[in-house]
């Protein structure tokens, strides 16, 4: 195997180490936070017997194959999504670090991401999206106004306003039509994107939800006047604009040129 073809393996290989262990947390944090649990103090725990996990039970994805999918103490099931969140978590890291290189960028792009994967579960179980969780990412526009340029703070302030606002409005005139959580997690994300790719956003959003809700409604799962969380939505496309939104702008706008 040539030199650099290994020293890129090792390298990748410990990011998505890395990426799957704060995935791992990530599970913890979903976990703990609906619930008011403290997520730094106390040790992991099995959610059905509350005993203590053990450190060698605690490797991320590793363990819950050698664990044949069991708590080690009482035998519960343990969820898949335990693992699958963990191997999201190292895939996100993967992306940023292949697309944006090993800059403070990248970290910035897979804390976003891991802070959205946290928002879609937490919201998919409770319906919820945390003010805590919505604080951070307004807190992460900081970084990402120093490490990405464009856009710039002029974009980064309109993209706070330009949809979150008009989500607001359908919201006071159409009773649910958005959760407040919603509105207050595309304002935030407004601050790290700019005001194009927040609009780009919103629209993958907005597609991928019609669909969804389009399929549920064929499959009888739902009826038409059903609530969806719309969060896990919004994250897909918060991510989509971070990775491709520019791209697909300048190549839509061509179109017009």
């Amino acid at each position: 195997m040539p030199y650099h073809l290994l020293v890129y393996g090792i390298v990748y290989g410990i990011v998505f180490a890395m990426g799957a262990s704060i995935g791992s947390f990530a599970n913890v944090v979903i976990y703990r936070l609906p619930l008011g649990i403290d997520m730094v103090k106390g040790r992991s725990f099995c959610p059905n017997c509350h005993t203590q996990i053990k450190n060698q039970h605690l490797i991320p994805l590793l363990s819950y194959w050698f664990l044949r999918r069991k708590c080690h103490h009482c035998g519960a099931s343990i969820p898949l999504r335990y693992p699958v969140i963990e191997a999201v978590g190292g895939g996100l890291a993967l992306l940023a670090v292949f697309v944006y290189g090993l800059t403070p960028l990248a970290l910035c792009v897979f804390a976003l991401g891991a802070l959205l994967l946290v928002v879609a579960v937490i919201d998919m179980d409770t319906m919820e999206i945390p003010d805590s969780l919505v604080v951070c990412l307004g807190v992460l526009s900081i970084p990402f106004a120093l490490c990405q340029d464009p856009p710039t703070l002029v974009s980064r302030g309109i993209g706070f306003l330009v949809v979150s606002v008009p989500m607001l409005l359908l919201t006071m005139a159409i009773a649910n039509a958005f959760g407040g959580g919603d509105i207050k997690l595309m304002a935030a994300c407004g601050l790290i994107l700019g005001y194009q790719n927040t609009l780009f956003a919103m629209f993958v959003a907005v597609v991928l939800g019609g669909f969804f809700a389009m399929w549920l409604l064929r499959q009888q799962k739902v009826g038409i006047k059903s609530q969806l969380c719309f969060g896990p939505f919004l994250a897909l496309g918060v991510l989509a604009a971070q990775f491709v939104g520019t791209t697909c702008i300048t190549w839509y706008l061509g179109l017009f040129s």
